[in-house]
């Protein structure tokens, strides 16, 4: 009897340890700014800012000596060992006009992980965001906008004269180990 005791009684431990293991990671649930025009999977509800850009590279790209004033907004969730961000930057007709739209994409991209993060590129390649064409990059950096240093990958793409930006970061010594939590919050993307 005592034997069965100590049975159950470990089976209960066993079956506690694993359901508070569980509820470590909550469940992730889909995310919508109030103007409707994405949607992605976060573990929590993001911080919602608006973001001014105003870029000499842009400048340079177009020919001209001011600096265009892009305007857009940042959803950014930071938690312990991670982040995320999506952000959004409208793009000024006076931009589309003068700048093919794989430029535009770079160009803002580079500007947010760069200038705005002080992060430094250290790959990028072609991908999907949404299922729309996207450059990716692969970052190293303090981290600045999501206040998290590490290792991130973000990916851009350009569509209906905006630029839409996902991008996460983990510390430097987790991310071989948690890349699939990237992963899974950049495959959730998708631009209404």
């Amino acid at each position: 009897m005592y034997r069965s005791f100590l049975s159950a009684l470990f089976c209960l431990v066993l079956l506690s340890l694993f359901i508070s293991g569980c509820a470590r990671e909550p469940q992730w649930k889909a995310f919508s700014p109030t103007d409707g025009s994405f949607t992605v999977s976060l573990p929590d509800t993001p911080k919602e800012n608006s973001i001014t850009l105003s870029m000499h590279e842009m400048a340079q790209a177009m020919n001209v000596r001011d600096e265009p004033v892009m305007n857009g907004m940042t959803y950014t969730l930071t938690q312990k060992e991670r982040a995320f961000m999506v952000a959004y930057i409208d793009i000024p007709d006076a931009v589309s006009s003068k700048v093919p739209e794989d430029r535009i994409n770079d160009l803002v991209l580079r500007g947010i992980l760069q200038d705005r993060m002080g992060c430094n590129p250290t790959a990028q390649k072609e991908a999907t965001l949404g299922g729309k064409k996207a450059a990716e990059f692969t970052f190293e950096g303090p981290g600045a906008l999501v206040s998290l240093a590490g290792k991130g990958i973000a990916r851009s793409c350009y569509y209906n004269k905006r630029v839409y930006i996902a991008l996460s970061i983990l510390p430097l010594p987790l991310f071989e180990d948690r890349k699939s939590t990237i992963e899974k919050f950049l495959s959730s993307f998708t631009v209404k």
